[in-house]
């Protein structure tokens, strides 16, 4: 609306920061004859999507499009004398839920059949879970799609036999990049349970600290993809992981 191009940064985040029972919600009221007539009720966008992965997830198409074009000029216009510079996206997922520790060889059961309906009418909840989400971004950031190998062709502009190089150009990135998908969340180990609350206490402090330093151990790092680790699902890095690669593979500092 014309009348509310300019609003202030601060009421835009109130606006989009409420909390029913704890704050009221947002209201803003139209321009010009209709400024008294109320045309919008907002509360936090948490209640939606509160990892902020859908966004990211809706953005990814047009990023991968972008970057694969890049990418097929980079490989097929490289300069003489000078590397081939690759975009490799890399997705980072901060959690602050523990992630349960998966039980080796153990298979649930198959619900009863009366409890059936009423856990499918879940799967709206499910399908837009975290989870799910970073399956989406998962499968919209493979190489694939930062990089669409192209025909080789000859020097008239001609389909040539010769293989192109792309398929290396893949093999050299993820070497670089080994995991495109980090994700960082507490384990699950005997501690002090951190309160809901804007003030943490001091042992929940520590828990969390502690927590932070052991996942940026070298130790921690996933050895993909021979590696059968508990917390490194096939595909998927950690903490430690994102300090390697910031740092040049030499791990965490």
């Amino acid at each position: 609306m014309p009348c509310l191009a300019g609003i202030d940064t601060a009421t835009a985040a109130l606006l989009s920061a409420r909390f029913p029972y704890v704050t009221p919600s947002g209201v803003v009221t139209g321009c010009g004859k209709a400024a008294a007539k109320q045309i919008g009720q907002y509360v936090d966008g948490g209640y939606a999507d509160s990892t902020g992965l859908a966004t990211l997830a809706g953005l990814a198409p047009g990023l991968m499009s972008i970057i694969g074009q890049y990418n097929a000029h980079a490989v097929t216009h490289p300069q003489p004398g000078q590397p081939v510079t690759l975009v490799v996206p890399v997705t980072l997922y901060l959690g602050n839920s523990p992630q349960p520790e998966p039980i080796p060889g153990v298979i649930a059961a198959s619900p009863p059949q009366p409890l059936i309906p009423p856990l499918t009418s879940s799967a709206h909840g499910q399908l837009s879970s975290s989870d799910a989400l970073l399956q989406q971004l998962f499968a919209a950031t493979t190489h694939g799609q930062w990089l669409t190998c192209p025909p080789a062709v000859n020097q008239a502009g001609q389909r040539s036999a010769v293989t192109s190089p792309c398929p290396q150009d893949h093999k050299l990135a993820a070497g670089a990049v080994p995991q495109q998908l980090i994700v960082v969340v507490p384990r699950t180990f005997p501690s002090v349970a951190t309160p809901l609350g804007w003030v943490l206490p001091g042992p929940s402090r520590t828990t969390l600290s502690s927590g932070v330093a052991k996942e940026a151990a070298a130790t921690a790092r996933c050895r993909h993809p021979r590696s059968n680790e508990m917390y490194c699902p096939a595909g998927v890095g950690r903490l430690s992981d994102l300090l390697g690669l910031i740092n040049g593979g030499t791990g965490a500092p």
